[in-house]
Formats: structure tokens, sequence, C-alpha cells
């Protein structure tokens, strides 16, 4: 490895009036460039299908669940937002009047938007939770078996002596624009409007 002496060198037989060389030049013998190490390091290729891997295992980790506060009482309702679209469509198809659900055209004026949204919650709901005090924390609601209660649990259905879950879920949400309101709050957050009425849910794609 050539290093800086302070000497000078003229090899032999060169032109004598050729520059003296400082030492600071590649080495001779090797090659090499004494200042390689003082190169930045390359950076590494960039992989894009390990990124979109990366990416997806990330957005796997995200919560798909929304909670629905139950007006005037102390309890909400835990509805899951990986809401397929047949499902979804099929919720609004029955929420037509018999009349139309086969048929080619539909009036969305006739969506039974309170059944449309008593179908989405009633379909997507994991869980119940109260809470003991106004501003404590939300607990969830376990039945006999240690699974979480729902509306149409056999338990909850018993308690409250009610036979028709479409029924029992109005009652909790009092009136009809509370429910659907509800409901509505967890169609928009899994992605799907009651604006797709306008576009024939009865029609076969």
């Amino acid at each position: 490895m050539s290093t800086f002496d302070g000497t000078t060198t003229r090899p032999p037989g060169a032109d004598p009036s050729a520059p003296l060389s400082y030492g600071t030049g590649p080495d001779e013998a090797s090659g090499a460039d004494p200042l390689r190490h003082l190169a930045p390091p390359s950076e590494p290729e960039f992989d894009a299908l390990a990124n979109l891997q990366e990416q997806m295992r990330a957005r796997d980790k995200i919560d798909t669940t929304i909670a629905v506060d139950i007006p005037g009482l102390g309890w909400r309702l835990v509805c899951e937002t990986d809401l397929p679209y047949q499902s979804y469509a099929r919720w609004q198809k029955i929420s037509f009047p018999r009349a139309q659900r086969n048929g080619r055209k539909v009036n969305p004026l006739d969506l039974d938007r309170a059944l449309l949204s008593t179908l989405v919650l009633l379909g997507t709901c994991i869980g119940m939770e109260y809470r003991e005090r106004g501003d404590g924390d939300w607990t969830p609601m376990l039945d006999s078996r240690q699974q979480p209660m729902l509306p149409n649990s056999r338990e909850m259905m018993d308690r409250f002596s009610q036979v028709d879950e479409k029924v029992f879920l109005r009652k909790l949400f009092k009136t009809d624009a509370a429910l659907t309101r509800a409901g509505t709050k967890v169609t928009e957050a899994a992605g799907w409007t009651d604006d797709e009425a306008d576009d024939d849910p009865t029609e076969q794609g």
C-alpha cells in the first residue's frame, strides 16, 4: 500500500523532465485506490415485491371493527366492517317491497332503510359492550359460555321475553331514525352506501 512519506520518486529510465510522484496516486503494484474507503456505501436495490408484502401484512393488522352507540343507553354494538358486497346486496334486496325484489327496475324511495339497517347491524355485530358508569371503561358482555353476547343471543332474547330479533333491535334503538343512522355508520365504514340502490341490487350480474 502506498503511503506519503515526503520523498519524491521517479521510476528508473523515466523522463527526467516528467513530474515527480509524491506517493498519493493509486498503488502501482496492486492498482488499488488508497482513497476507496472514503466512497459512500452503495444503496441496496429496492425490492418492490417485498415492499408490497410488508404493506399487505401491515394492512392486515388494521382493526376492521366499529363501535355503534345505542342512544340513551350506556351500551354499544361492536360491528365488523369487512362486509362483502354480496351480503350487503342481499340485505338491500330484502329491504325492498316484495313486488320489486325480482324486478328489473326498483324505486330507491321504496327502500326500507330501517329494515336494511336492522339486517346490517344483526349481520355484522360481533359483540356488545357496556359501561358501569357514564365515564367508565367499556366492558364486553359475555353469555354463560363466556362467548360475546349479541342482540339476538338466546340469553338476551329470553331475558327480555323477545321472539323477533328485528323487533328487539328496534326496541334497543327506540326510533327508526336512530336505527338507520347506526346501520348507515356501519355500511359507510365498510365502503357501501345506500346510493347503491340506484343501481338496482335485484339485477343479477
